[in-house]
């Protein structure tokens, strides 16, 4: 598979709690429908693992009613019928208002973030060259989305093609930011070993590479944190944790690839390093236990 599509595979298949996030993940997948004035959302998706995607997602926010069939194969990707008058009605409130109308709660924006990428974005492979694009078929949806990324991750270049609307992020920094607030932990830390690897092949000073090999140290470490993390998020164990080990995982997730040095120093007060440590091994301990 492509980096493109490992990376929406992984996304999908993560957890959305509350209910205004369910509401703001279904939005996205929504963002590019035809409302028919028939109390129906007409959608095109790119492959049959996004159109179940998007089932699930409408069905999580609006109720299994919301999308009564499989997607059926058409000219170009699957075709679905979302039947519902509530999401007409909530995506009518988007497209005048705006995006941020669907965002309720801060975890919302990351996770209508994770659904547009699921629904509409691709990413070139990072061995070849870093070049990450939303495309929307409807112009007007296009700049609703544009404003949206404008405040949350950056400008994006627009791009009219054949097919429609496309917002393009060129360079490692915005892709990486992107991946990050999603949660595609797995092709994050791929495109961050990638960069290492290139730079490790193309200098051949020693105390550069000792130190490209301490990144890739510190990359894997706080891999293994984000994956502990995550885990007890889907098992519902988060909101558990003691206030300075939630806290500290919340600050991992903000800043997936600084060092303990680094990130201690943005706890206020700062912690010391071996504080951090601390910390961050009993929450992979607490994700480790059975």
């Amino acid at each position: 598979m492509s980096f493109s599509t490992d990376a929406k595979a992984e996304i999908i298949k993560l957890p959305v709690g509350k209910k205004c996030c369910k509401l703001a993940y279904a939005a996205a997948f929504l963002l590019d429908s035809e409302d028919d004035g028939e109390e129906r959302l007409l959608c095109n998706y790119s492959s049959a693992e996004l159109a179940s995607a998007a089932q699930r997602a409408v069905s999580m926010a609006f109720g299994k009613a919301a999308a009564p069939s499989a997607g059926v194969k058409a000219l170009s990707g699957y075709d679905i019928a979302f039947v519902s008058c509530d999401a007409v009605n909530f995506m009518k409130n988007i497209k005048e208002k705006g995006i941020f109308g669907a965002c309720a709660c801060p975890e919302c924006r990351s996770i209508f973030l994770r659904g547009a990428f699921a629904a509409f974005a691709s990413v070139t492979d990072p061995e070849r060259q870093y070049h990450l694009e939303f495309l929307l078929k409807d112009s007007a949806n296009a700049k609703l989305l544009y404003a949206f990324l404008n405040e949350t991750v950056g400008e994006p270049r627009i791009v009219n093609r054949k097919s429609g609307t496309g917002l393009v992020y060129k360079g490692s920094s915005y892709i990486e930011d992107v991946l990050s607030v999603i949660g595609a932990t797995q092709a994050y830390f791929t495109l961050i070993n990638g960069k290492i690897e290139r730079e490790i092949r193309n200098n051949e000073n020693r105390a550069t590479n000792c130190e490209t090999r301490n990144i890739s140290m510190s990359v894997d470490a706080a891999q293994k944190q984000i994956a502990a993390i995550n885990k007890l998020q889907a098992e519902d164990k988060f909101d558990l944790l003691p206030p300075e080990l939630k806290k500290t995982a919340e600050m991992r997730l903000l800043y997936p690839s600084l060092p303990l040095s680094e990130l201690a120093a943005r706890f206020a007060p700062p912690l010391t390093k071996s504080g951090l440590n601390h910390r961050l091994k009993k929450i992979t301990e607490l994700a480790e236990e059975q």
